[in-house]
Parts: structure tokens; sequence; C-alpha cells
């Protein structure tokens, strides 16, 4: 089924390239710091001093150190949150599959659920609905998805893909 124009798309190409764009951006930064960490390490072995080998290999010791923390931080709090977001968009975006409509009243789960290896996700109950009665909301999305009301939704492999108010 054709998204309508008034659809708030939540997986639109525009979304995959910000995704990617992100990803690229966090590889970027990573890169400069293992570059800077390298090339701060050449500097320490240039500018040894003979005289005082154990101030010197503390200072290298600390720099390393640091910025090895550094680098986990931003691992886990910048590079692989992006990677699984972008992983998450491309995949709902290439998969083949059946994308169903649904129009009713909506229930909006406040706290993230944590799939492994993919997105937060906020879950939202259909309440209209005789069957499942569930889809899944990426968190990165819900900013402006209304809490709770009536809406119509756009549901591909479980996962909303666009939303817009319907009418009483």
């Amino acid at each position: 089924m054709e998204t309508h124009e008034l659809y708030h798309e939540l997986y639109s190409e525009e979304i995959g390239k910000t995704a990617r764009t992100r990803l690229l951006a966090w590889r970027i930064v990573l890169g400069v710091l293992a570059a800077g960490l390298v090339l701060g390490m050449v500097l320490f072995c240039v500018n040894a001093d003979p005289i005082e080998p154990g101030t010197q290999q503390l200072k290298a010791t600390v720099f390393l150190v640091l910025g090895g923390w550094l680098g986990l931080f931003l691992l886990f709090h910048g590079l692989s949150p992006a990677s699984r977001e972008n992983k998450h968009v491309l995949r709902i975006r290439q998969e083949e599959g059946m994308t169903e409509t649904y129009e009713g009243r909506i229930r909006c789960g406040e706290k993230p659920e944590y799939i492994p290896g993919s997105v937060p996700v906020l879950r939202v109950r259909l309440e209209d609905d005789p069957h499942d009665g569930k889809a899944l909301l990426r968190k990165s999305a819900a900013k402006d998805f209304p809490r709770e009301g009536r809406l119509r939704l756009q549901i591909k492999n479980g996962f909303i893909t666009a939303w817009q108010e319907a009418k009483q």
C-alpha cells in the first residue's frame, strides 16, 4: 500500500541518508582519534629524554590509557548505536514484507525496550486491533509521535513506518 503524503515517514530515504552520515561521522572521529594516538606515541619516541626515561614512560602510559578510554567511550556510545541504527533503517527499507494499515486508538509505552543487536524501541499498543495488538516504534523516531490518541499507522514487519493523526 502506498504511503499517503500526509504521513510522517519514519523510514524515508532522507532518514536513511542521515543514519549513514551519522555512522560515517563517528567512523571519522574514531579514525582521527586513532591517528592522533599513533602520532602522539611517535612524538613521545622522537622527543625521548634519555636523562629521565621513567617520566617519559609515565607520560606515554597516561596518554595511551586516557586515549584508549576515550576511544572505548566513543565506540560504545557513538559508533555502535549509529551502526545499529543504520543497519535497522536499511533492513526495514529493503526488506520484503507486507505493509499493513491500522487506524484506531493507540497507547505508546514510556520505557524503551532493548532488542539485542538492534535499536531501542517503544512498544505501541493498538487498542482496537483484534489480532496482535502491538507494534514497535524506533525510539529515535518517537519525538513527534503522540503517546496516545487516534492515529492511522503503516506497519511493516511489526515496525511502525509511517503515521498520521486520524480523523475522528
